[in-house]
């Protein structure tokens, strides 16, 4: 509820308007004064606002209406809250945690909540899942945190991620270790935080789990003399053609927040993909991409919202078969106002798409 410009300012309230019809929920936003009855006369940069922005918003509602949200899947499934495990008996352990739903985003890579071709399988979804579900996630591009490895190895298909569970886990002060620069660029030799200060108190698991030697190593955990205590993230392609990305580690800002792990994730996905993925936004921290597809007619709709303080340019990693509708925005970089939403209207030429499937 905005109700007052004390509270929220009518940037805001307008930017939320946009984002409420790109959700197709824009029907919350038509509560914007108090319950009190406060006469519209007297809030009149209120109705002023609406007037202004309505021929934004049904320009945008026209655009989005039939398109499904695209991108990373990062999947949710009911039964959660009864399978979670409670090692140190505290209540924070049955709060579900998933700070990726909105980190990946500000990473510059758009996500959905239903399956897709590349997804993301995190904690007890694992164990939702039933076993051909599972066997489908793994025949496209996969994501899994420890904790759904570990589940997907007690299942007995850790050979489909190149991994075994063997109960040792990183206990100790680390920090990660970028190593390699196909994935890592001119960030290969960086580090990155564990959060290992806050293991005990998050009650975090770092697993250290035993992998298959055909997988590729992308990081390994090493202590304050980098010596190498284990190793980290890495790439395993399986035996049904599908491709997995193991991250042991948690994924928090804590320990993703930085442009280098921003520019590792993107060239994982695009491995993951096979070179499929639409859309990503490169180099450009706190830039969240949005996009939606119709996949019988190939047109899409790509949003851009800069949710920082700081003018901001947008760097487009697209994929080669993905054109351009907007006049003026044939070029891949654009410049963003802070809290500025910019959309664009993008699509699959009919062919490419049916060349492509």
């Amino acid at each position: 509820w905005p109700h007052t410009r004390f509270t929220k300012s009518l940037n805001m309230t307008g930017l939320q308007m946009k984002l409420h019809v790109l959700a197709g929920a824009d029907k919350i936003s038509m509560n914007v004064f108090d319950f009190m009855g406060t006469p519209y006369v007297q809030e009149m940069p209120m109705v002023e606002l609406i007037r202004d922005k309505k021929p934004e918003l049904l320009k945008m509602d026209g655009l989005r209406r039939g398109k499904e949200q695209d991108g990373l899947g990062v999947l949710w499934y009911p039964g959660q809250e009864n399978l979670l495990e409670t090692p140190g008996g505290r209540l924070e352990e049955l709060v579900l945690k998933r700070e990726f739903d909105t980190l990946f985003p500000l990473l510059g890579i758009p996500v959905c909540f239903r399956e897709r071709e590349v997804n993301l399988l995190s904690g007890v979804n694992a164990l939702c899942c039933s076993r051909e579900e599972l066997m489908r996630l793994l025949e496209k591009g996969l994501i899994l945190d420890g904790a759904a490895a570990g589940y997907l190895c007690r299942r007995g298909l850790g050979r489909y991620i190149g991994c075994e569970d063997v109960g040792a886990e990183l206990r100790s002060p680390s920090a990660e270790l970028l190593c390699g620069e196909e994935f890592h660029g001119s960030f290969s030799g960086n580090l990155l935080p564990t959060d290992w200060m806050r293991l005990e108190y998050k009650k975090i698991r770092i697993p250290l789990f035993q992998y298959d030697p055909d997988c590729e190593v992308l990081t390994v955990y090493v202590d304050k003399d980098r010596k190498v205590l284990g190793q980290g993230i890495v790439l395993y392609e399986n035996r049904l053609g599908g491709r997995v990305c193991v991250i042991p580690g948690y994924i928090g800002t804590w320990q993703f927040a930085y442009r280098s792990r921003s520019w590792q994730m993107m060239r994982i996905v695009e491995w993951l993909s096979k070179g499929t993925f639409p859309v990503l936004v490169e180099d450009s921290p706190n830039i969240a991409p949005f996009y939606y597809s119709d996949r019988e007619t190939g047109e899409g709709l790509l949003a851009l919202l800069n949710t920082g303080l700081d003018v901001q340019t947008a760097c487009l990693r697209r994929n080669a078969n993905l054109c351009m509708y907007e006049e003026g925005m044939e070029e891949n970089a654009y410049s963003l106002e802070p809290l500025e939403l910019r959309v664009i209207r993008v699509g699959y030429e009919r062919n490419e798409k049916e060349n492509a499937s």
